[in-house]
């Protein structure tokens, strides 16, 4: 058998018997509804505590990832922006400089 077959057939059946329990319980429906809505929200807010200690533990492992690469790299935080500042602006210097070398030849030869 098909194991997501026997988890669904699980699943409808804890349904099921739910569903049984609450129609055939002694308590008042309104007692009832009363304590499915406590339960879920009981549910709901374990579970926002528990995605939110996540996202906390998943941001601590990224910072902690990243001190590690620049701690391999050997570039600060902010000494990464200021490679990058630094590379373009050389980069568009170099271009310049070129292009006034090539625009100086091109007088030099016609003379």
């Amino acid at each position: 058998m098909n194991n997501q077959k026997m988890l669904l057939g699980l699943f409808a059946g804890v349904a099921v018997g739910a569903a049984m329990g609450i129609l055939f319980a002694p308590e008042k429906g309104s007692d009832i509804r009363r304590k499915i809505s406590t339960k879920g929200n009981d549910y709901k807010n374990n579970l926002r505590d528990k995605f939110g200690n996540l996202v906390d533990s998943a941001s601590g492992t990224v910072e902690n990832v990243k001190s590690k690469i620049n701690e391999f790299t050997g570039q600060s935080a902010s000494g990464s922006g200021e490679f990058a500042a630094s590379t373009s602006g050389s980069s568009a210097s170099g271009t310049n400089s070129g292009a006034r070398k090539s625009q100086g030849a091109g007088t030099g030869s016609s003379m």
